[in-house]
């Protein structure tokens, strides 16, 4: 702006159209930087209100279901054909010694993955019996998967420190000495290993928008026989 004065001159006869063009010029460059730094702004909050939203989501199901789980005394079911998403288990809420499937408080609950509505699911029986589902999660569960496992670790057949329901249904044919199967050997996670099962390892992933977080927990059944 000096320098446009300088070119005046002292003359009191207004700027020339050169000035106006450069002034315009300069002034649409400072807005632009404004702009892009406002939108810039804008874009990160909005990134991490979606960041927030999604962890937010996310823990509040992890801590329901990990809660719920750790205090199972069985697993009783999976899902079939895939076992992966979902699983039926018991818990003694009342203390009574027995898993009741109508309480004020039931203690027989399937979490369960919905892929059409991208839903977790939560199914008990109320006080009349009647079996009730909702949603436990209202953001986009774009993936999950359950994975089952043991503390039975001399079935722990190729060595990683992982005993699956696998090596249990299996057993270590190969191993020298050879270790019998735990489980039915039919290749199906059923009755002959869900006694067996202590750990359970929940994997999902959840949308807000195109925002995508993936989420881990290793769930140890601390009342499991």
């Amino acid at each position: 702006m000096n320098w446009l004065r300088q070119l005046r001159n002292g003359d009191d006869s207004g700027f020339t159209l050169v000035e106006l063009a450069v002034s315009m010029f300069i002034m649409a460059i400072i807005a632009s930087a404004l702009s892009t730094t406002m939108i810039g702004s804008r874009q990160s909050a909005e990134t991490v209100r979606q960041v927030n939203n999604l962890n937010e989501e996310a823990r509040l199901a992890v801590n329901r279901i990990a809660r719920e789980l750790r205090q199972a005394s069985e697993v009783t079911a999976v899902g079939s054909p895939d076992p992966t998403k979902s699983v039926t288990f018991g818990v003694d809420f009342n203390g009574n010694g027995t898993i009741d499937t109508t309480a004020a408080d039931p203690e027989r609950l399937t979490y369960s993955y919905d892929a059409t509505s991208r839903r977790i699911l939560l199914s008990a029986a109320d006080t009349s019996g009647t079996t009730v589902t909702q949603p436990i999660l209202s953001g986009e569960v774009s993936e999950f998967a359950l994975s089952f496992r043991s503390s039975r670790y001399q079935y722990d057949c190729n060595a990683d420190g992982v005993t699956t329901w696998q090596e249990l249904d299996a057993g270590c044919p190969a191993a020298s000495p050879p270790v019998s199967a735990l489980g039915n050997a039919n290749g199906v996670l059923d009755s002959g290993e869900l006694p067996y099962i202590d750990s359970v390892v929940l994997d999902f992933s959840v949308l807000d928008g195109a925002r995508k977080q993936d989420y881990r927990t290793q769930i140890d059944m601390r009342n499991a026989q």
